[in-house]
C-alpha cells in the first residue's frame, strides 16, 4: 500500500519536472528569438 502511493507520488514529480523543463525550453526559445529580433532587426510575423 505504501509502495503504491510513493510510486504515484514519484510519477507526479516526474510529470512536474518534465512540464517545468518544457516551460524553461519555451522561455529560452522566446528570449532567444527576441534577442535575434533586437540584434538583426529581422521581425518575421508571417510563418
Amino acid at each position: 500500500m505504501m509502495l503504491r502511493s510513493s510510486r504515484k507520488y514519484l510519477n507526479e514529480q516526474l510529470v512536474l519536472l518534465s512540464n517545468l523543463s518544457y516551460f524553461i525550453f519555451i522561455i529560452k526559445y522566446i528570449s532567444l528569438t527576441i534577442k535575434v529580433n533586437k540584434r538583426g532587426q529581422v521581425v518575421r510575423t508571417r510563418r
